[in-house]
């Protein structure tokens, strides 16, 4: 071997560890790798062995890495053997990587709290510490109704001076958080929340939300911007506000699949693919490792005003989810039916072949987004010319619509981009 192992993180995933042959003249061939070390069963090889490597050339091995919980960093001894006469048995060589796995419905920070320096979790895990620069505004009057109440918060601009709340539920590449927000003016720009791993500026090393002082949002990851949100929100209004990151490749790369910025239930801004970007995870020994809300790590670009009813979860919130939690406020945690993809069933009067009618279709939806209704014969071949679309419904959970059958049996899909 010609290099350290690399430091993996994620779960799962994988990295390549290069063989390097540096005979002249014979073929170097790596019988086998073994593991050991309290966490061996979380580390795998995935390269076929033996592998064979010509003289004066490399070949990639590529270690997986799969861990059971909990979280936390795994270490392992990786030792390769093959049949160098030199060095038949590699030295052994410690690899770490960092499971990171959390739960659908990670925190709910209803901010009911009266006092103290703990925010109530009514979730499932990650407690949050306030940290109390100045007083904090307990009891504001609540931004969702009912009898609950909203905490206010003043801009931590100096390391002595304002306050936030950090929360320590796991750090996943998929995540969504909502909130409730009534902000005021502070001339800069405000944090929402936001992840680092030090306290060095700009302080979004892995991403944050921000509020600028125009009142616009702008989600931001490595330090740079990545989804500018189309609506602002002015100062003394109060706004339902869900950011949802999703990343199926992990840690360990800045490739992510979609974000989405959504304001007041609907689509405010979102990038796709190659314009999404992922993240390449906490170092190991971080100076800051919390999901930070209303402050960045420590001082600077603080958030000022109220703020209510935070929810974190592990997962990407749907389109109809997020307006779910928007028009019911308050809700702990969004309906879990979504916008489904199962065939819907629809028969002719008469019987198949029977006369032509119309079919009702009921689906929940998102006003912000287009739907698309196709259907099929036969389950295997869908309709893709003259495809039926439709937004969803302002003011309503779902929204229908009639569509003609004719002729036979006959079965429809609702999907969404």
């Amino acid at each position: 071997p010609d290099q350290p192992i690399v430091t993996f993180t994620g779960t799962p995933t994988s990295g390549t560890y290069l063989i390097a042959n540096t005979q002249a003249a014979a073929a170097l061939t790596v019988e086998n790798v073994t593991f050991d070390g309290a966490n061996a069963a979380d580390f795998s090889i995935v390269t076929p062995l033996p592998l064979v490597v010509p003289a004066g050339s490399s070949a990639p091995l590529e270690v997986r890495f799969n861990p059971s919980g909990p979280n936390g960093i795994k270490t392992a001894n990786m030792t390769v053997v093959s049949n160098d006469p030199q060095q038949p048995s590699y030295p052994p060589i410690v690899v770490r990587a960092r499971r990171s796995v959390g739960v659908f419905f990670a925190a709910h920070y209803k901010l009911d709290d009266t006092s103290g320096t703990a925010a109530l979790n009514s979730a499932v895990t990650g407690s949050a510490t306030f940290e109390v620069r100045d007083p904090l505004a307990f009891s504001r009057e609540s931004l969702i109704g009912g009898t609950g109440t909203s905490i206010g918060f003043l801009p931590a601009q100096t390391g002595t001076t304002g306050n936030y709340f950090v929360s320590t539920i796991t750090h996943t590449p998929t995540y969504s958080v909502s909130m409730w927000i009534k902000p005021e003016d502070t001339g800069a720009i405000r944090t929402l929340f936001q992840r680092d791993p030090d306290f060095v500026s700009p302080v979004d090393g892995i991403y944050g939300l921000l509020l600028n002082p125009d009142g616009a949002l702008t989600y931001r990851v490595a330090d740079a911007d990545v989804v500018p949100g189309n609506i602002s929100i002015p100062n003394g209004e109060i706004h339902h506000v869900v950011l949802t990151h999703l990343d199926t490749d992990g840690f360990g790369n800045t490739t992510a699949n979609r974000i989405r910025l959504y304001v007041d239930g609907q689509l405010a801004g979102q990038a796709i693919a190659e314009d999404a970007k992922g993240f390449l995870d906490y170092p190991f020994s971080p100076t800051a490792s919390g999901l930070h809300f209303g402050s960045r790590t420590t001082a600077g670009n603080g958030y000022q005003g109220d703020m209510d009813d935070v929810q974190v979860f592990s997962a990407e919130l749907s389109p109809e989810q997020v307006w779910d939690l928007y028009r019911h406020p308050g809700l702990i945690g969004p309906n879990a039916a979504t916008l489904s993809t199962t065939a819907v069933t629809y028969t002719p009067p008469g019987g198949p072949g029977g006369a032509t009618g119309l079919v009702n279709l009921t689906w929940r939806s998102n006003p912000s987004i287009q739907y698309s209704i196709i259907s099929s014969t036969d389950l295997t071949n869908w309709t893709a010319p003259g495809v039926i679309t439709a937004f969803g419904t302002p003011d309503s959970d779902t929204t229908s619509l009639s569509v003609p059958a004719n002729g036979p049996l006959r079965y429809y899909r609702i999907t969404a981009p």
